[in-house]
């Protein structure tokens, strides 16, 4: 089974997408598992990150599925895997998010400031910390980011040009965001090809392979291995002093 880059009007959830985005809907499963507990923490009220599909395509692709301002949260690996993952946020809930972080009143309409930057980025460092955490129990070896960096985007496309000279990988996972007071949202998680492809190497019995014309293509094998959940641990990051 494979999906070309040329399907991108196609969604698939989680369960009909098959063995060839099992890695990714793990890891997106437990990146957003990952992201619900900081935030549920640093904003003082519960926030869900709720994996609901898989969707072929690329960040050229994203604006249909996540139009406005966005926001880009980018997080390399430096040990155990290689490559990038973005999370790309709409403005407004990224926004409203860091309002409560800094104990400001919500103010819809309000535009990203500085002060919302740093918030957002002491976000994606925690996530870091504990999805590296995480991704060592799933993956049985130390796995490590490095600081986050946060970006404003004119549109989710845009967030293409946080990879730089990497590939990203032809497969999005899409996540619903709840938080009382907060209109429902979506956040999209894009990897990088080769960050993917470790993923995927680091599951034993998996024959995944990522063409040159950018077409993921997997066996079932790695649905054999089972989903580790979010699990406790010393984070690999900073997590000032947030028990996640």
């Amino acid at each position: 089974m494979a999906y070309t880059t040329d399907q991108r009007s196609q969604v698939a959830s989680p369960s009909e997408s098959g063995g060839v985005s099992t890695a990714l809907e793990q890891h997106g499963a437990l990146l957003f598992e990952a992201a619900s507990k900081v935030l549920s923490a640093l904003c003082g009220r519960t926030v869900l990150l709720t994996l609901n599909r898989i969707v072929p395509g690329l960040p050229s692709a994203l604006p249909s599925f996540l139009p406005g301002p966005c926001v880009g949260m980018v997080m390399q690996a430096t040990q155990g895997l290689s490559g990038t993952q973005v999370l790309a946020w709409n403005e407004a809930a990224a926004v409203a998010i860091a309002q409560l972080i800094l104990g400001e009143e919500s103010t819809p309409g309000s535009g990203l400031s500085p002060d919302h930057l740093d918030a957002l980025t002491e976000i994606a460092n925690q996530i870091t910390g504990v999805i590296g955490t995480a991704l060592r129990a799933s993956l049985g070896k130390p796995v490590a980011f490095g600081e986050g960096t946060v970006s404003a985007l004119a549109d989710a496309g845009a967030c293409q040009e946080m990879f730089r000279e990497e590939a990203p990988a032809p497969l999005l996972c899409v996540a619903n965001v709840t938080l009382e007071g907060v209109a429902p949202s979506e956040v999209m998680l894009v990897v990088s090809s080769s960050f993917l492809a470790g993923l995927e190497k680091a599951r034993p019995g998996n024959d995944t392979s990522i063409t040159k014309e950018g077409t993921v293509s997997a066996t079932s094998a790695s649905a054999q291995v089972p989903f580790v959940p979010l699990a406790g641990g010393e984070p690999t990051g900073s997590s000032n002093g947030i028990d996640i």
